[in-house]
């Protein structure tokens, strides 16, 4: 545990109030009066980082900072690994030469993370407003102590490979994190990063000095109000290793609370057993899986008897390899560090392994005796490609739901014996999703022999737009296949042969965002100032692609206008793809990653739109496993689910791309998140999900689901549920349609506060028993609310005069309207401020505040007006609507009412539910009052 004392003693000069830590062979101490932190070094202290907040109201300017007037210090949260130190405090505001004065319009909350093992500290400070504010930002300071910088910290730089980080001493600072690197006399080094959520970061003109900046002149001049908030998120410690910068890339994503920030300090340096021990603990566990018996008929223990096989032989060949693995795209060199990354694998895989031994020994005795029941699959014709019907894949009108892992990350080609694996692990589809090429007809045999489905695509290959490339492809014959490029298969191994084997069910098409190549020339140029004229729209005589970027009314326009000419493209070529080939088409594009990590105006994240152009909606993205206050970040992969189902309820929906884990850290994942976060997206109405990353030799770059025991069975478990309960799972997507839709519109994705909303007030409408859904501007038009009494507007500043008339004309006609922010619908679609908006807008309702609560409260308190009620009678003990807990409600073709509940808080959540339930998973009966632990799920039908 880490040492925390909360009164003197341990730190020479501290005070009774102050907070000392010990972590990483490091003592810092928290000041209770102003919560600046201090590193002890000996009796003495070393101030770490200084800041400063710039703010403004009319009453008080200046630099602000905790003034000791209000000054709490906690020790919030202690876990195993890390413990939360809390602060909060009042604040005064001084101009240079003047006094200070109260600054009352806001407050400052202060938590630093401290980790066991790591000599350093994550700190979020964020400014909450009582008060409308001006905000001019923080300026953060690596206290002068560390005042020696690297040669190149005044520079800022893409992210350095590990060979150049271990180049130039003291290490590099990038525009994507802030790295900065100092040197006290000693010599020591120490890091330091920032993460601003609401502004950008920007050199201060000194070294080592970043503020916060707001984007443009524009945002300069916005408030922020009264309940709103910024934050900063600052990590500093001791560098002993170049690991200590590389793991703190994950800040990026980090929020304050912490709830899943831990994940920035793995791998663990944890020393593993000997050698000679790990071998003899492998041969045990091989004896244990050899007793027992071979093709039970029970799909449960055959899968788990395989998977044992499976990391056994991966074990063994780790455990022998001597001086280097071959990763995906390179080879790794077994040095020290990561001789002991495999053997600390090796050894977590074990036990875990082990356990299941004595589990499967008892099941198969259970087995023999009759006290448990084999579990059965569902069997599908084999031979009939599945047909997109009724929003789903069918095999003779049978529902068939498609689960196995993506092959993309095998550059090099891999194994096709591992198709055979992975029918025996339980998986019935693999997705043959190669940069590298592989081999067609082998494919085509494994996959045919084993029983299991395919899907075949390239982001490159069946993205391309000409005739040319169409016409000039040679239908290989097998033998030719078979020696093409070494060995290795069929380089151009998205475009199938003409009339494919009815194993592959559907072809995945596009990159992850359209290219944008053409755009930047002088020819896209003319046409884009062709499409202004015409407009009518005033524009520079000399706009080109860059400068349209830069201006928010033509950066829009430049969206439309790319979005029409790509379509217009796209759509012929998608046609003819599906005709050579014969089979349905999807897609690749990203998400998540489009909306919310990049630039969705630049990405074109028309999801509508793009969706429009295949047979089966399909995106790269998934739910995160680091979920602040729920279990599960399940926002980040409910929403695309729940858009597609909105806008394309009669096709398919296939995540081509599944990211549970995130790439390229490791952290030791909990087997009841891995489950949920593969199930939920099928109960939300997915059809098809190919599971991020299966490798050859089980090695990459990062670390996946198939290369752990716990994150393999938990997925495995995953894969037979589904296809043991295929009709039931797959009702979900006929949900009844619910009495509330969320506007999602184009043109406020300008602005990064509209899709921080979005995805806030869709997480908090998830939990009201009905399943979520949207409407677009395009639906606004044709003034089409898809018999929604409630419509809940994200903070979307930007909207046509169409938009914003139709939801006036609805709330006049008696429709609630509720906004989230004071500004939400005040602009046109270019930005441009509408006064006269202001009187219908009355009619509108604002949530009080960004609260995940709030929001909900608010949306109860309106289903509660229209009096609907969720189809399924559940609620909290209480009486009330359980937050946290999303449940929803479907028909099966036959009729049957099915229903499932998860647990997405944190917490175990006593529930009540009405009528007579049945619970499929585990096949008992649901009592009226029981309570759902975190990342539990039920599947229940009506008895």
């Amino acid at each position: 545990m880490i040492a925390i004392a909360l009164v003197a003693g341990g730190v020479a000069s501290a005070v009774a109030g102050d907070v000392t830590v010990e972590a990483g062979g490091e003592t810092f101490v928290v000041q209770e009066r102003d919560g600046m932190l201090f590193r002890a070094v000996g009796k003495n202290r070393q101030r770490v980082f200084a800041r400063t907040l710039r703010v403004q109201t009319p009453e008080c300017s200046g630099q602000a900072f905790p003034d000791g007037r209000t000054a709490k210090l906690s020790v919030k949260e202690v876990f195993p690994a890390y413990t939360i130190v809390r602060g909060e405090y009042s604040l005064s505001a001084r101009q240079p030469g003047e006094d200070a004065a109260q600054f009352n319009a806001a407050r400052l909350t202060i938590d630093y993370l401290f980790r066991k093992d790591l000599p350093g500290v994550i700190a979020v400070e964020t400014l909450k407003a009582d008060k409308p504010l001006y905000f001019g930002g923080w300026s953060v300071l690596l206290a002068p102590a560390f005042a020696k910088f690297a040669k190149d910290g005044g520079e800022l730089r893409p992210y350095p490979t590990r060979a150049e980080m271990r180049s130039v001493p003291g290490g590099y600072r990038t525009n994507a994190d802030a790295f900065i690197v100092g040197e006290e006399a000693d010599g020591t080094r120490w890091w330091m990063g920032r993460e601003f959520s609401a502004f950008e970061p920007r050199l201060d003109g000194k070294p080592g000095c970043f503020r916060a900046s707001p984007v443009g002149e524009e945002a300069r001049q916005k408030p922020i109000e009264a309940g709103g908030s910024v934050s900063v998120s600052v990590a500093v410690g001791v560098v002993k290793s170049q690991d200590d910068i590389e793991n703190m890339r994950a800040q990026r994503a980090m929020k304050p609370g912490f709830l899943g920030v831990a994940a920035v300090f793995e791998p663990e340096e944890q020393e593993a057993p000997p050698h000679d021990e790990l071998a003899r603990r492998i041969e045990a566990i091989a004896k244990a899986s050899a007793a027992l018996p071979d093709n039970t008929g029970d799909a449960y223990l055959d899968c788990m008897k395989a998977m044992t096989e499976y990391f056994l032989e991966f074990m063994r060949s780790d455990l022998a390899a001597e001086k280097s693995i071959d990763l995906g795209f390179r080879k790794q060199e077994i040095d020290a560090r990561y001789r002991r990354y495999m053997d600390v694998r090796i050894d977590k895989n074990a036990t875990e392994l082990a356990a299941l031994q004595k589990e499967l020994a008892t099941r198969a005795a259970g087995l023999r005796s009759g006290q448990i029941r084999p579990m059965k699959l569902v069997e599908h014709s084999y031979g009939k490609r599945p047909l997109p019907e009724d929003g789903g894949f069918k095999v003779d009108g049978k529902e068939l739901l498609l689960i196995g892992p993506d092959t993309w990350m095998n550059g090099k080609g891999w194994s096709n014996d591992d198709i055979d694996v992975i029918a025996r692990l339980g998986f019935n589809f693999v997705d043959c999703f190669y940069v590298g090429g592989t081999n067609y007809a082998d494919i085509v045999k494994r996959c045919e022999t084993n029983r299991i489905w395919c899907i075949w695509g390239s982001a490159l290959d069946t993205g391309k737009e000409s005739d040319e490339f169409l016409s000039g492809i040679e239908e290989m014959p097998e033998e030719k296949q078979n020696a093409h490029k070494g060995g290795k298969g069929y380089w151009k191994g998205s475009l199938v042969p003409t009339n494919p084997s009815p194993a592959f069910v559907y072809q995945v098409s596009f990159p992850e965002q359209w290219n944008r190549q053409r755009e930047e020339t002088p020819e896209w140029a003319e046409e884009f100032r062709s499409y202004l004229k015409g407009r009518g729209l005033n524009f520079p005589p000399d706009i080109d692609f860059a400068a349209a970027l830069k201006d928010p009314p033509l950066k829009y326009e430049s969206f439309r206008f790319r979005m029409q000419e790509n379509l217009k493209k796209a759509i012929p070529v998608q046609a003819r793809l599906r005709e050579r080939f014969g089979l349905p088409r999807s897609t690749h594009f990203s998400s998540y990653y489009n909306l919310d990590g990049l630039d969705p105006l630049v990405t074109l994240a028309d999801f509508e739109a793009h969706w429009r152009i295949f047979d089966i909606v399909g995106f790269d993205g998934g739910f995160g496993l680091e979920g602040g206050e729920f279990s599960l970040d399940f926002a980040k992969g409910g929403l695309e689910l729940d858009m597609a189902r909105s806008f394309y309820p009669e096709k398919p929906v296939a995540n081509n791309e599944n990211h549970v884990i995130i790439d390229g850290i490791y952290r030791d994942y909990d087997d009841g998140a891995i489950y949920l976060s593969n199930i939920l997206s099928y109960l939300m109405g997915q059809n098809s999900g190919s599971i991020w990353n299966w490798a050859g030799r089980r090695h990459t770059y990062g670390e996946y689901a198939f290369t752990r025991v716990n994150t393999c069975a938990a997925t495995i478990r995953c894969a037979l549920d589904l296809r043991r309960f295929p009709e039931e799972i797959a009702a979900m997507r006929r949900a009844p349609n619910p009495p509330f839709r969320i506007l999602h519109s184009l043109p406020s994705m300008q602005d990064k506060s509209y899709v921080r909303s979005l995805y806030g007030l869709y997480a908090a409408s998830s939990f009201s028993g009905w399943p979520v859904r949207f409407l677009s501007e395009r639906d606004l038009t044709r003034r089409d609310f898809k018999d929604a009494r409630i419509v809940l507007v994200p903070d979307a500043r930007c909207v046509s005069d169409d938009t914003f008339a139709a939801l006036a004309d609805f709330a006049a006609a008696g429709g609630i309207v509720i906004a989230d922010g004071s500004e939400a619908l005040m602009r046109s679609e270019w930005g441009k401020p509408i006064p006269s908006r202001e009187t219908a807008a009355k009619r509108f309702r604002r949530f009080a505040d960004a609260g995940s609560r709030t929001r909900f409260a608010a949306l109860s308190a309106a289903l509660d007006e229209i009096k609907a009620r969720s189809p399924l009678a559940l609620s909290a003990a209480d009486g009330s609507r359980p937050y946290g807990i999303i449940w929803r409600t479907g028909k099966t073709a036959a009729g049957e009412n099915v229903a499932f509940i998860a647990n997405l808080s944190r917490n175990d959540a006593a529930l009540r539910i009405g009528g007579g339930w049945r619970e499929l998973l585990a096949d008992r009966d649901v009592s009226d009052a029981f309570t759902l632990a975190p990342c539990e799920v039920l599947l229940i039908k009506e008895n």
